[in-house]
């Protein structure tokens, strides 16, 4: 009976190194699926007797969920990626729009600058040419004053 249970043992280790070794090349390499079928295949055993070990079968759900946690890692950093390009498009978007809005103020500050000076100008030579007419309008009430002293200076002779 010994020499079956030293072949039995012999057969047992070495399956036990296909699959490990099976279970490795998975791990590693992501191009191959992380399935019982696949451990199975490449262990060249069946898959019953992944199952009848047990340990084989939750290595291979560790390595699942290593995966699944790196391709959500992988997602998670992409739509990062893209709603920070989102974000950006947006704030260059936001950028032009300010920056149109600010040339426009800008154009209209200046011509209504050029307005407000024109403004100005006619204001001070009206102001002038009022002070002008004060000035002759008095002279002219002078002058008028001085013709009707004299009128009644000549009337009274």
């Amino acid at each position: 009976m010994q020499p079956f249970d030293k072949k039995n043992q012999e057969d047992y280790d070495a399956i036990t190194e296909r699959l490990n070794k099976a279970l490795i090349s998975v791990a590693e390499d992501y191009k191959l699926k992380a399935t019982v079928k696949n451990i199975a295949q490449l262990a060249s055993v069946h898959r019953n007797t992944l199952y009848e070990r047990d340990w084989p079968i939750t290595r291979l759900k560790e390595i699942q969920k290593a995966r699944l946690i790196e391709k959500e890692k992988k997602s998670k950093h992409k739509s990062d990626e893209k709603d920070s390009s989102v974000k950006l498009t947006k704030a260059n978007k936001e950028i032009l729009y300010w920056f149109g809005k600010s040339t426009e103020y800008k154009e209209l500050y200046e011509s209504k600058q050029e307005a407000f000076l024109l403004m100005r100008k006619a204001r001070d030579s009206y102001s002038a040419e009022l002070e002008l007419t004060k000035t002759q309008l008095k002279a002219q009430q002078q002058e008028n004053e001085r013709l009707r002293d004299l009128l009644n200076t000549v009337g009274k002779e």
